[in-house]
């Protein structure tokens, strides 16, 4: 059997090109090459096409949006384009593991009803040195544990990321079949800053997901990534309830699923609080109360586990 082609898509969207570069290099060092290169411009970025054209990778695209997108967006926008069998959207600023194509690509010919698959992660600066993050209990770190490989389907997906959040994997770390992403729709952009982890519980009803325990993406942290930028205006918080909103009435779920969910958005929101308090961003911290005394009413046993991995780091999702 052919190995399935490949197409890896660049939305791009800030102009600083130092981390791009280093994007780009960690593709050419695949030891499985992308089949395409799809790099999409949603931010004027100057010199584009002589930095993309400067690597060795195979069949590349530059393509520029005659209007800005924003993000979600420009996601779909870059998806839409790829025409290989297995896409990965990928973060400008984070750098891919030379063995990461090469065992993913693996696992699909292995398990040919699996439609995503994604891995564990390293986080890096500005300067792709590796970097130390607060080992928060929720990290995919601290609930992939004892195996290497982990088949998982929707219902336990959702489980998972409703009390933990994003444990499966952002943009750089997911591979999927094209046809599944295009089965659902693609990224679904009221999700916003969660439009991703969205995406992976709607891939999951496709099919089985595959998590390798093993680092395979190196992400990278940074002052100017969207993420703290998108942490501080409180869109990730609003978009996590919406999330949560979405998907809390799953008949999939019990009703302990559904109460330990709700004590993990409260004490989520409840450190929102702390961080605007501390900022002094008053509406913020007045909105994120709010989301405390809505869900913070649960039974006390839940309540009680949350406050204890917050205490010890230690996961009560651990497998």
């Amino acid at each position: 059997m052919p190995a399935p082609s490949v197409s890896l898509c660049i939305p791009v969207w800030e102009p600083a090109l130092a981390h791009l570069r280093s994007l780009l290099a960690s593709i050419e060092r695949q030891h499985h090459p992308a089949t395409e290169v799809v790099v999409v411009d949603d931010g004027d970025t100057a010199d584009l096409e002589a930095v993309v054209g400067g690597y060795a990778l195979g069949e590349s695209v530059v393509v520029r949006n005659p209007v800005r997108l924003g993000m979600v967006a420009n996601w779909n926008r870059a998806a839409a384009l790829a025409r290989g069998d297995l896409v990965m959207v990928l973060g400008q600023d984070d750098v891919l593991g030379d063995e990461l194509v090469a065992r993913y690509v693996a696992e699909f010919r292995r398990s040919p009803e699996v439609v995503a698959c994604s891995s564990g992660e390293t986080w890096i600066g500005d300067r792709d040195e590796q970097v130390s993050v607060p080992r928060r209990p929720n990290r995919r770190e601290n609930i992939f544990v004892e195996g290497d490989r982990y088949l998982l389907d929707q219902a336990e997906l959702l489980r998972l990321c409703l009390r933990n959040g994003q444990v499966y994997g952002e943009p750089s770390a997911v591979m999927f079949r094209r046809w599944a992403f295009e089965s659902v729709g693609g990224y679904h952009a009221e999700f916003g800053h969660v439009a991703d982890l969205d995406l992976d519980l709607r891939l999951a009803g496709e099919g089985p997901v595959v998590y390798l325990a093993t680092p395979l993406v190196h992400r990278r942290i940074h002052p100017s990534m969207m993420t703290v930028t998108q942490q501080a205006s409180g869109e990730t918080a609003s978009a996590r309830v919406r999330l949560h909103r979405h998907w809390i009435g799953d008949p999939q779920l019990t009703d302990r699923d559904r109460s330990r969910a709700r004590v993990a958005l409260a004490s989520w929101a409840a450190r929102d609080v702390v961080k605007a308090l501390a900022a002094r961003r008053w509406p913020l911290a007045r909105r994120e109360a709010g989301v405390v005394w809505r869900y913070g009413r649960n039974p006390p046993r839940y309540v009680v586990e949350n406050l204890v991995e917050l205490a010890t780091g230690a996961n009560r999702d651990a497998r």
